[in-house]
């Protein structure tokens, strides 16, 4: 039996879900902090985003891919953003079906180990949260560069050994969960031939601190009404979140206590500056859509 075939199953169920209305239920916050039916955590999907687009921020590019990016959120902030060429593409055909419906962005159904796209395609592909779920993690890595020409970002969770073990053992009985453990060290073996750097992300402290915000906002959602300043209310929410992320590095190093890893690997360095090459807009990290109905 196929593990990676099982998954795909798995997730083609999981982006075909919707309200009983026909609203589609995102992964991501694609119907902003207020507009609820996204999954549990989404606030915490800002913090990651918001590393990601400050990287982003700091290398000249023309192209961009996503490499697993669900319905498409973050290839569609990027365009708004950078003003650059994007992609997508996902193991799940439902949830690249979802990235063309609702954000008009190419989306190409594809394993990771073999996608359908040249060498040196895209100027910078992204892997965020999805190495933790592939079973040939040696592979996918290889294919990720072979497609990148000047930078590969990747982000993974940062767990307990013991927990990635039980994972794997149960991983027939619990599918897409984390089968892959990954620390500071696990990319180091990239050094001899590119440029890596490697950031912990994801502060216990920011991750509790906007989770007890998520639980104030689905609180919010419960309750709202057409009566209610939503525009006001998500506003103070968002200028809360964009505090508490901007404080995530200083307390990563203060506190030593993280979640995540940020990965560049550079195979051109003269495409990333120590400085900020856009200055792009950062509002733009809570973008959002209309609902969108299947």
């Amino acid at each position: 039996m196929d593990y990676t075939k099982k998954c795909k199953e798995w997730l083609d169920i999981r982006y075909s879900q919707k309200t009983v209305e026909g609203i589609y239920r995102p992964h991501q916050p694609i119907y902003g902090i207020l507009g609820g039916y996204c999954d549990p955590g989404f606030l915490i999907r800002y913090i990651t985003s918001y590393h990601i687009f400050s990287l982003l921020d700091r290398l000249n590019f023309n192209s961009f891919i996503d490499v697993g990016g669900s319905e498409g959120f973050t290839p569609y902030r990027v365009s708004k953003s950078f003003g650059v060429l994007v992609e997508s593409t996902d193991l799940s055909k439902e949830a690249c079906d979802r990235c063309e419906e609702i954000f008009n962005i190419k989306a190409t159904p594809s394993e990771i180990t073999k996608m359908p796209f040249k060498d040196n395609q895209f100027d910078v592909s992204l892997c965020s949260q999805t190495l933790e779920h592939v079973d040939d993690l040696a592979e996918a890595l290889e294919e990720l560069l072979r497609i990148t020409k000047k930078a590969l970002i990747i982000t993974v969770p940062f767990e307990k050994p013991e927990q990635i073990k039980h994972n794997k053992e149960k991983k027939w009985e619990n599918l897409h969960e984390h089968i892959n453990h990954f620390d500071l060290e696990s990319f180091k073996h990239y050094n001899k031939d590119y440029k890596v750097l490697k950031t912990p992300i994801l502060s216990s402290a920011t991750v509790s601190k906007m989770l007890s915000l998520e639980n104030i906002t689905n609180f919010i959602i419960s309750g709202k009404n057409h009566d209610t300043k939503l525009e006001e209310i998500e506003k103070s929410i968002q200028d809360i979140c964009l505090y508490f992320l901007s404080q995530d590095l200083y307390l990563v190093q203060k506190v030593e206590n993280y979640q995540g890893i940020r990965v560049l690997i550079l195979k051109d360095e003269d495409s990333y500056s120590e400085s900020n090459v856009t200055n792009y807009n950062i509002q733009d990290l809570f973008s959002s859509v209309p609902y969108h109905y299947i």
